[in-house]
């Protein structure tokens, strides 16, 4: 990773990135809290290597495709991938493109990240930033668009992109709490280039996603944000182990862009949707 951007030196496929950068993050950072649950603390991620597809709807139309990518080495560390493909003609022309890497270890009970890099083509000037994480020197080092990166890190501090894979766990060993209890909440950390966020999530109950010929059984998350004119949703399945099947981004009352799960390499078995 160091010196180098994996998505700089060669085109990548079109993308409205800069629309659904923000989107693709809304799942914020995840980071640990409490105790590590015992199912979760193995050496080895409880979240299998998979594919997914996403279809991308702007204000109701579909204007592309996210793909991801989840894999296992042989040295036990992670890899886990998100490129993106245009299908609306402006866009292609446009030529905007969105690419992202995240490498991680799992070690008790939480992603420890390796690396990352991330890279916005656009019109005019491109964005991008990487940066290495130096979990003995709890800092991350890199580059960006901006200039150097040097973030000291806390510990649990994850990347943009792998902590949708670590919220997943945290769900997972929550089980949801029963009806009447108060809505979990989770609390998380994530490195965003040049400073370390903290944002916090809350459920919102349940609902049943469409998916291929059915619906899947889905508990619904809503980032918390100042102000009333924007909110942030993601559904997530049990089937799909806790990974998110919808996202939706909503602004003044719209629903700017919405992410829907179109198909996996896993087997989700989807139920009959509700009438």
């Amino acid at each position: 990773m160091p010196g180098r951007h994996r998505f700089g030196p060669r085109p990548r496929r079109g993308w409205a990135a800069v629309m659904v950068l923000p989107l693709v993050l809304a799942l914020g950072p995840a980071g640990p809290a409490g105790a590590v649950p015992a199912a979760v603390a193995g050496t080895t991620l409880p979240l299998p290597e998979h594919t997914a597809r996403y279809a991308v709807f702007r204000k109701g139309s579909e204007v592309g495709h996210l793909d991801i990518e989840l894999t296992r080495h042989e040295d036990g560390s992670y890899r886990y991938v998100a490129d993106t493909t245009a299908t609306s003609l402006l866009l292609r022309i446009l030529g905007l493109a969105l690419g992202e890497e995240g490498r991680f270890r799992w070690a008790a009970g939480t992603i420890r990240p390796l690396g990352y890099e991330q890279m916005v083509r656009r019109p005019g000037r491109n964005k991008h930033w990487q940066a290495r994480f130096d979990w003995q020197a709890l800092r991350a080092r890199g580059d960006s668009h901006r200039g150097p990166i040097d973030v000291a890190l806390p510990s649990g501090v994850l990347d943009p992109l792998t902590v949708r894979l670590q919220l997943a766990v945290r769900l997972g060993a929550a089980r949801l709490g029963a009806g009447g209890e108060p809505a979990p909440r989770y609390r998380f950390h994530v490195l965003e280039r040049d400073e370390v966020e903290v944002q916090a999530f809350v459920e919102r109950g349940r609902d049943a996603v469409p998916y291929d010929d059915g619906c899947l059984p889905a508990t619904k998350l809503e980032r918390l944000r100042d102000g009333e004119s924007r909110g942030d949703y993601s559904w997530h399945a049990e089937a799909f182990h806790w990974m998110p099947v919808r996202i939706l981004q909503v602004r003044d009352g719209e629903h700017k862009m919405d992410l829907r799960l179109r198909h996996t390499s896993l087997n989700l078995d989807p139920r009959p949707c509700p009438p």
